[in-house]
């Protein structure tokens, strides 16, 4: 009898309804031409019905505040993913200079893009390192701020 009522037990807990949501994916629809921003690991979407994921920072040699002047060289690198009609293609990009303020990078030297009929336009990989050798950036604590425009 006390096996029947674990049993029964156990059959009721697995009939719970569970919610399963994608936490990656920004549920707003961005419109082609804003500016977007986009945590490590995370996705947005857009009107047409284009995805893009931030999905990998490859490295991270940008210099810390203290050291701009030494920002010749200073740069990172990542990888997006694009998804467009089911499809999904890598994009590497580097983000170049030194940092001086909130607004743009003392040598704006980001990339642009231009690939599968669209242009993107990277301008910002956030935060930007302020210790030294290796910078202690957590991934998780990346963001990128872009903006895709159709060709």
């Amino acid at each position: 009898m006390k096996n029947k009522i674990i049993i029964i037990a156990i059959m009721a807990i697995g009939a719970i309804p569970v919610g399963c949501s994608d936490n990656s994916v920004d549920p707003k629809i961005y419109q082609l031409g804003d500016t977007v921003n986009i945590k490590y690991g995370k996705s947005v979407s857009f009107i047409d019905g284009s995805k893009l994921k931030f999905s990998k920072v490859i490295n991270d040699n940008r210099v810390p505040l203290s050291m701009c002047y030494l920002s010749y060289g200073s740069s990172a690198k990542i990888e997006l993913f694009l998804s467009i009609k089911e499809k999904t293609y890598s994009i590497i990009m580097d983000a170049w200079g030194c940092n001086t303020n909130n607004t743009g990078n003392l040598y704006d030297l980001n990339e642009n893009k231009d690939t599968l009929g669209y242009q993107i336009q990277l301008n910002r990989l956030e935060p930007y390192p302020d210790d030294c050798c290796p910078p202690s950036i957590k991934m998780q604590d990346y963001s990128v701020k872009l903006k895709i425009t159709k060709l």
